[in-house]
């Protein structure tokens, strides 16, 4: 339910872009933006993997990826950025053998350097494709019939964005594809919070002023 909530929002959002007013983003833009993964990378993990034989694992209930990010744009197609995602996901592990039949639970940080190549279409829409990497940190539990544990797990944390569409002017959204920890598709909504005022031209130099 609360994934259909996210993503009635985010929906809402894109009607409301045409109302938007103010540039495209532009060379030291810093923006902020909040997406949210609508599919996870494997479509069928937050409901059923099928195992070998008769097990597999059922997700019971998933946040979804929630990714915050921070970027400077530095010229007008090339951007770096910070992100922290978070995802938190329930569920039940079945085996054949009852015995190891375990109900489980896991937090999922993870902290990213992105970089992001962008071509922008007209003032209102621009493509884009970024790559991201960093560290992920995995807080897990685990209860079976005879035993409990707790773990904690760091690995490395990447998303590959081949490619992804952003709509609006200095407010505006965004929907993208990829590969990674935010899932094959996420969508959100990004602000430009800091927009340098553009220096006045310098004045020509002619002969008529000597």
């Amino acid at each position: 339910m609360n994934n259909i909530v996210r993503t009635l929002i985010v929906l809402s959002f894109f009607a409301l872009l045409p109302f938007c007013v103010t540039a495209q983003t532009k060379k030291d833009d810093i923006s902020l933006s909040y997406a949210h993964g609508i599919l996870p990378s494997c479509i069928l993990l937050d409901y059923i993997i099928p195992g070998g034989g008769s097990h597999g694992t059922v997700i019971t209930h998933s946040t979804g990826a929630n990714v915050i990010s921070g970027k400077w744009q530095l010229s007008k197609s090339f951007s770096l950025g910070l992100s922290f995602g978070h995802r938190y996901a329930v569920g039940y592990n079945f085996d054949s053998d009852p015995s190891y039949n375990k109900n489980f639970g896991y937090r999922c940080t993870n902290l990213t350097l992105d970089a992001a190549y962008s071509y922008e279409i007209d003032e209102n829409i621009s493509l884009y494709a970024a790559v991201a990497a960093g560290r992920s940190t995995i807080n897990g539990h685990e209860q079976t019939r005879s035993y409990g544990r707790s773990y904690v797990y760091n690995g490395l944390a990447l998303q590959l964005t081949p490619i992804g569409v952003r709509f609006g002017r200095r407010l505006g959204g965004f929907v993208e594809v990829g590969l990674g920890y935010k899932g094959l598709v996420s969508g959100g909504i990004s602000y430009v919070v800091v927009r340098p005022k553009p220096r006045p031209a310098l004045p020509k130099w002619s002969d008529n002023d000597e």
